[in-house]
């Protein structure tokens, strides 16, 4: 079985993603319960190539796009598409 390293776990800020998940959403303990096992998956299991983090991520969870999974990403795990959407995702909620 895999292991969410540190070196995985601090590439994401998981802390502000579920917050901006929660303030645009109506979320309950179990959604972001849930999310958060979204989020732990993806670090054991999808995190092998850039930019694979965020597709798994947003693929898995409809209401959330690409570019807001890039937006919470460090500049390490994404490709320059990832890296052009997080800096989209950034100018449209500053």
């Amino acid at each position: 079985m895999f292991e969410i390293t540190p070196e995985k776990e601090n590439s994401f800020n998981r802390k502000a993603f579920c917050d901006y998940i929660a303030s645009q959403n109506d979320c309950t303990g179990f959604t972001m319960e849930l999310l958060n096992s979204i989020i732990d998956y993806a670090h054991r299991y999808e995190h092998i190539s850039k930019d694979q983090f965020a597709y798994y991520v947003s693929d898995l969870i409809p209401s959330i796009d690409f570019k807001t999974v890039c937006g919470f990403c460090r500049d390490e795990i994404l490709t320059k598409d990832g890296k052009a959407a997080k800096q989209e995702f950034w100018s449209e909620n500053k």
